[in-house]
Parts: C-alpha cells; structure tokens; sequence
C-alpha cells in the first residue's frame, strides 16, 4: 500500500513536471511555455513566457526615463568600466556618430523605441574600449568575430560582386 502510495505521488510530480497551470492567466500548458527559474516549483516560473513577456512589455513604459538612464549608465560602467562622463567625452569627440559608418544610432527597440545610445565597441581579449558604434557595425563585427581578415574578405567579396553587375 506504501509503494502504491510513493509511485502515485512520483507519477503526479512526473505530470507537473510535463506540464504547469500559468497563475496569470490560468491556463495548463506545457513546461517549454515556462522560462525556466531555479526558485520556481519543478525550476520554472508559475507564469508562462506569453503572460510574463505581456507584463513586462506593459511595464517598461511606466518607468521613468531618468531610472531606465540610470540602469543604462550602471550596466555600461558595471559592464565596460566606462563611467557616464567618459562615455559622454566619447560622444562628442565622435561628433554622435558611429566610428564605423559615421551615422548616429538609427537602431529601435521591438516597442518601436529609438535606442538613444550608441553602443561602446571593446577588444573581448584586453577588455580596452575602441570606441563607440552603432548596433548595426557592432553586431557586423562581432558576427566577424572580431577578425579584420574575413571583414576584409567581406568587403573584397562585395566589391568584386559590385565589379560584375555594373
């Protein structure tokens, strides 16, 4: 009767674990539609990823732009070392634009947002900041994995595609 006992308790923690009613919007679904959270009943979250990515996007609007400024500027300086004067000295001796392409940041956030900050570019093995660009270079150069060979190769490529087509 006690083994009978523990395998129904082990086969209802094996159902749970499988699937999770959301405490939001009390639906049962699948435990992939859960972030996962070390803290959470079974490691994942009693929201679902639907109603958690809702509340968050509802909520980003009413912090106050000084606060998500100052979060800005501590991740930057907690990130980079990069304080807010320094980044700010960068700014202007770049004249507000990208190192790279020599455009301000035209990048926006999925709420159609502008990202207002021009985004610092740094060496991954010496940590030293080289400047600072926009997302789109930063991103170019770090799908390049920092690597001046196959960006050149890149450019050679478009060049002699560019070459045939005129």
């Amino acid at each position: 009767m006690l083994a009978c006992g523990i395998m129904t308790t082990y086969l209802l923690k094996e159902i749970n674990m499988l699937s999770r009613l959301c405490n939001k919007c009390n639906t049962t679904k699948n435990i992939s539609e859960f972030y996962k959270n070390h803290k959470g009943k079974y490691g994942h979250s009693s929201i679902c990823k639907v109603c958690k990515n809702k509340y968050l996007h509802d909520r980003i609007p009413t912090i106050p732009e000084s606060i998500r400024e100052k979060k800005r500027d501590y991740d930057r300086f907690k990130r980079y070392g990069v304080l807010k004067k320094e980044y700010d000295e960068l700014y202007i001796l770049q004249d507000g634009v990208c190192l790279v392409c020599g455009k301000p940041e035209t990048g926006i956030y999925k709420s159609g947002k502008p990202i207002l900050n021009l985004s610092v570019d740094h060496d991954h093995s010496s940590g030293l900041i080289r400047g600072l660009l926009c997302r789109t270079c930063n991103i170019s150069i770090g799908n390049a994995k920092n690597n001046p060979d196959i960006l050149r190769s890149a450019a050679n490529y478009l060049d002699a595609f560019n070459d045939k087509n005129r």
